[in-house]
């Protein structure tokens, strides 16, 4: 039995569940911080929502951390494949933060 986690790599923010954690969706915040701090300084800066997608690495796969080697590779070329699919827009994917 395993879980994905959220907002974070739980193997690392977690440690006692990181026998249990496959991997996790990551919300990267460092990416999101830097794109606004940007936009204020370039003068750029507008109140719309920030949207962390795949493309501009607001969200992320972590690693399989001590699961790496039950996912075959042919699996993580298929996860691979899929990234690219979506931030090429072959994939739709939408959210509660898509208008």
């Amino acid at each position: 039995m395993a879980f994905i986690g959220v907002d974070q790599d739980w193997y690392l923010a977690a440690p006692e569940y990181a026998d249990v954690t496959l991997t996790s969706i990551l919300k990267q915040m460092a990416p999101a911080v830097f794109d606004v701090l940007a936009q204020a300084v370039d003068g750029t800066f507008n109140k719309d929502p920030y949207v962390g997608t795949l493309e501009n690495g607001g969200v992320a796969l972590a690693p399989f951390h001590d699961f790496d080697g039950a996912i075959s590779d042919e699996l993580k070329r298929e996860i691979d494949q899929l990234k690219v699919d979506i931030i090429a827009g072959d994939i739709v994917v939408e959210s509660a933060a898509t208008p």
